[in-house]
């Protein structure tokens, strides 16, 4: 069966679980701690996933001088939605202010948000000098830039300009090729990823009710990331790539990691998930969608800034009762910087470009950003859905900048 029809399945079942189960205690303590590990099994995929594919496909594309075209690209696509995206989801808040729905529960842990962004800065430092290369492999599961400028460097070594590099460059390939077979393999049963981190999904929102309270802000937040989704990205798709590609059906080809985004929340555990859209469904190739994908989940994140400019712009409203268009645009403006930092808190990816953004403005919210984790399920997960979609359809335009991209017969998509 396809990926797309499987994991329909897999929320569907997910959120009918949610209504069957919901009302028993501990239902939501168990499954969280399922998804806890079948998202590790996921990101446990992601280190030599990088470490053979991305340094192989570096090597590739210097080999045959692609690096100047695959760069312009990728900084042209990466600056374009993430200076876009964000403003667009202000300009819509202006239109449709919105308060941020406080429940009893929302907020209720303190001041969690500086706290978390503390640790991940913490830990982000200590890996960019780690001790060890080990260490280095090892965080590469919450921070894995150290590990992609390492192998950016090896990757530039290997390229095969001489006879005694050959060697070692083919045995590189071959263990990318075994990386890709395996991340088939987890694609292919992700649907039981998507099942168990859609029941939390759905199961938190419930219980929460923030969702719930305010519909109002419940539609706005969707309706706006699925003009985003579906009429905004595309729109600079076809600006970037000329018209060369339909990014309507590119869209309609990522779903399964649309999906897998959504509901995980974690763009690092859908790392594989992209990878092979890009290839099997988008016909990218394994060089460029394997060292794409990853610098996107470093750079791009211009999805998780455009929820957060909206959400922060809600609590401000909620706050104060009022919003006029400097704010909005100085809060969509500092989103933009911000989210090329956001990378060091995986799955806190919208809180981190909020709580950061409030900062630097100097805006007090005495805490009350914190009321976000109430639903990051939510927000984090469409974030995390939009930059996917940055990633799968940036992997293409860089493919159709560099002539490679291909044409894939529908039965050999997954």
């Amino acid at each position: 069966m396809k990926t797309w029809s499987t994991y329909t399945v897999a929320f569907i079942l997910g959120l009918a679980t949610c209504l069957l189960f919901n009302p028993m205690a501990g239902v939501l303590d168990i499954f969280k701690e399922i998804t806890s590990y079948l998202l590790s099994l996921s990101v446990f995929i992601f280190s030599p996933l990088v470490l053979f594919s991305f340094t192989s496909g570096i090597a590739s594309l210097g080999k045959d001088k692609l690096g100047g075209r695959f760069s312009d690209r990728f900084v042209t696509w990466t600056l374009l939605t993430s200076i876009l995206l964000p403003l667009f989801a202000g300009i819509c808040f202006l239109i449709f202010p919105v308060a941020f729905p406080v429940t009893s529960s929302a907020g209720s842990e303190g001041n969690i948000a500086s706290s978390t962004l503390s640790y991940a800065v913490s830990e982000a430092m200590a890996a960019i000098i780690p001790e060890n290369p080990t260490y280095t492999m090892l965080f590469s599961s919450t921070f894995p830039l150290p590990l992609i400028l390492i192998c950016w460097a090896f990757g530039l070594a290997l390229r095969p300009k001489s006879d005694i590099v050959r060697p070692a460059y083919a045995v590189m390939n071959s263990f990318s090729e075994v990386m890709m077979k395996l991340s088939k393999m987890a694609m292919l049963f992700g649907f039981l990823t998507v099942y168990f981190s859609s029941s939390v999904f759905f199961m938190t929102l419930y219980q929460d009710g923030s969702v719930l309270v305010s519909v109002a802000f419940s539609l706005m937040i969707t309706i706006t990331a699925l003009i985003l989704l579906f009429l905004i990205i595309p729109l600079i798709f076809l600006l970037v790539t000329f018209g060369k590609s339909n990014p309507w059906k590119n869209i309609r080809l990522s779903y399964s990691a649309l999906v897998h985004a959504l509901f995980s929340g974690n763009v690092l555990a859908s790392a594989h998930v992209m990878i092979m859209t890009e290839r099997c469904n988008l016909g990218v190739q394994k060089r460029i969608a394997a060292t794409s994908t990853p610098f996107f989940l470093i750079f791009s994140h211009g999805g998780s800034a455009a929820i957060a400019t909206i959400t922060t712009l809600s609590l401000i409203y909620a706050f104060s009762g009022v919003i006029n268009f400097p704010v909005v645009m100085a809060i969509a403006l500092i989103a933009i910087p911000v989210s090329f930092t956001s990378s060091i808190a995986v799955s806190f990816e919208t809180v981190t470009i909020g709580y950061l953004a409030t900062q630097l403005l100097n805006i007090n919210l005495y805490g009350a950003e914190s009321a976000i984790f109430a639903i990051i399920p939510f927000v984090n997960g469409l974030g995390s859905m939009l930059d996917t979609a940055l990633c799968t359809l940036g992997a293409k335009a860089i493919a159709i900048k560099c002539r490679t991209s291909l044409e894939v017969p529908k039965k050999d998509r997954i």
